[in-house]
């Protein structure tokens, strides 16, 4: 396979576009910062009901006086300084960095020989081809998860991204996310109507009513994502293996709708929820991880005849059954006003 540039030219443009990357960064969280911290000192603006709030502030020796408006004003002042160069500059920079180091080096960082023989425009074209359906993934979240609670998109989007997990890691802790929005939602209103059930009578409705929703929701996003990463990373001996990691995907999926959904219940009516939620879910889950990774090692690893791990297969099993009992056995007690 040929390579696009030389090792020293390669070396020059990762500097440049890694520390612009970087520096880009840094200023657009740092504006984003601010304007989480401005929002979060607004005042109530007396007399004024097309603003949201107002604040005073004070840096360098100066006065400033900020204003929110509920929606835009009539007329649009000039100039109207937008802060959006910040993020493009980020987003710019890091596409050119990824360009330069998988896809002009594809050879060396993007193929794997021993997993699937491809030509550098086949491997460019089905990592793009990746890209933009991951896209169309988090267009989707936003329009239906999104709208309903952003702790719920938050998170789904925050855990998909975790690396080097198993092929049940990104797409199960998604369920996580997906629990945080369906308990402050009213999940037992949708699941009784589509069923024509009262499931909201008992724990168990309310509990069953999450965990069906959440699977639901895993069930479509996997039919889509799986066999994608399944196929780049097992290549021919897809059939041979997909049914063994079917069988870790449920249950962790299970395990992470029991867990989400406790971990919901106890922190959704805190204040704190958005940082008490995935600070108490994350060591929670963490045996789900390891476990995954166990139980999917022998045939990520290469042994496509072998199945996964039955010792650690159990041992999913029962770390689900121990917190769908604690979670039927709290559930209703957690929601009650």
């Amino acid at each position: 396979m040929a390579q696009v540039l030389s090792p020293y030219a390669s070396d020059w443009l990762d500097l440049v576009f890694r520390w612009f990357h970087v520096i880009a960064a840094i200023v657009w969280i740092g504006t984003s910062f601010y304007f989480v911290a401005l929002d979060n000192h607004l005042e109530p603006a007396e007399g004024r009901d097309d603003l949201s709030g107002d604040t005073w502030e004070i840096h360098g020796g100066g006065f400033y006086r900020i204003e929110k408006y509920r929606v835009a004003p009539e007329r649009l002042p000039e100039p109207l300084h937008w802060f959006k160069w910040e993020a493009y500059w980020t987003w710019l920079s890091g596409f050119t960095l990824f360009v330069v180091l998988y896809y002009f080096q594809a050879h060396a960082t993007l193929i794997d020989p021993t997993i699937a023989k491809l030509s550098t425009l086949q491997a460019v074209g089905a990592s793009v081809g990746l890209l933009i359906a991951s896209w169309l993934v988090y267009d989707a979240l936003c329009r239906t998860v999104g709208r309903r609670s952003e702790l719920a998109l938050a998170a789904c989007i925050s855990f998909a991204l975790r690396k080097r997990l198993p092929i049940v890691g990104p797409f199960s802790l998604l369920a996580i996310g997906v629990a945080f929005g369906l308990v402050a939602n009213g999940a037992p209103d949708t699941i009784g109507t589509v069923l024509d059930l009262d499931l909201r009578v008992t724990a168990l409705g309310k509990l069953a009513s999450l965990v069906i929703l959440a699977t639901l929701f895993l069930l479509v996003l996997e039919l889509v994502a799986v066999p994608a990463f399944a196929l780049l990373l097992l290549g021919p001996s897809l059939g041979q293996a997909l049914p063994g990691l079917l069988g870790v995907l449920a249950l962790g999926d299970l395990g992470v709708a029991a867990i989400g959904t406790l971990v919901a219940a106890l922190a959704v009516r805190t204040r704190a929820r958005d940082l008490l939620g995935p600070l108490l879910a994350l060591p929670l889950l963490v045996p789900i991880v390891i476990g995954g990774a166990r139980a999917s090692s022998p045939v990520l690893a290469g042994a496509h005849h072998a199945g996964p791990s039955a010792r650690w297969m159990l041992t999913l099993g029962l770390y689900d059954l121990v917190f769908g009992l604690i979670a039927y056995a709290l559930f209703d007690f957690l929601l009650e006003d």
